[in-house]
């Protein structure tokens, strides 16, 4: 450490404040200092199993995530979350640039699965997103009708905001197209 920081020095003419960054598993045996009768040296030594996993999981940063699989925590779950996010990350690449097909088998051969081909968790992931959609669409269809109504007859009264905001899909539907001949808000949300 004393010759690297001599070495940064020489070259960049400054003080350089040292870390080390420890990722063994064995105890760490390197001494923070190099003193001798002329010279006192010391550095800083951050020993990686002594440091929280989880700020370095919740970190975005790829490097970050890796080194949490040798941080105090569970391994298991940082390999999890750094699986997790690989996968993610391959299969946006894979798309951009054409080849999903075979990043998906390559991934399938290494054991991480798509979960919607699970037989359990695939109909539940399924039914879920299904759900969601459902819900998603209806509170588009709610928006544009009220957009739609508040151009053909104004400033919508209370009345009718609460009647959007409770209504089904079918609802939605019919009073979409009975906006088109209705002359009246209350024709049009009967």
């Amino acid at each position: 450490m004393l010759e690297y920081y001599a070495y940064l020095v020489r070259v960049y003419k400054q003080h350089v404040s040292q870390v080390v960054l420890y990722l063994g598993r064995e105890p760490l045996r390197l001494e923070a200092a190099y003193t001798s009768p002329s010279i006192d040296f010391r550095f800083e030594i951050v020993n990686l199993c002594e440091f929280d996993a989880g700020r370095l999981l919740a970190s975005e940063d790829w490097a970050d995530n890796l080194l949490a699989l040798l941080a105090k925590g569970e391994p298991e779950t940082a390999l999890e979350v750094v699986l997790s996010r690989l996968r993610g990350t391959l299969l946006r690449l894979s798309g951009i640039l054409g080849i999903e097909e075979t990043v998906n088998d390559r991934l399938k051969e290494a054991g991480m699965i798509n979960l919607m081909e699970n037989k359990v968790l695939g109909p539940l992931l399924q039914q879920q997103f299904e759900q969601g959609e459902r819900k998603g669409r209806g509170e588009g269809q709610q928006d544009l009708l009220q957009e739609l109504l508040t151009e053909k007859f104004g400033s919508l009264p209370v009345w009718a905001l609460q009647r959007l905001r409770g209504a089904g899909v079918e609802d939605l539907h019919t009073w979409a197209k009975r906006i088109l001949r209705s002359t009246t808000l209350e024709d049009t949300l009967r």
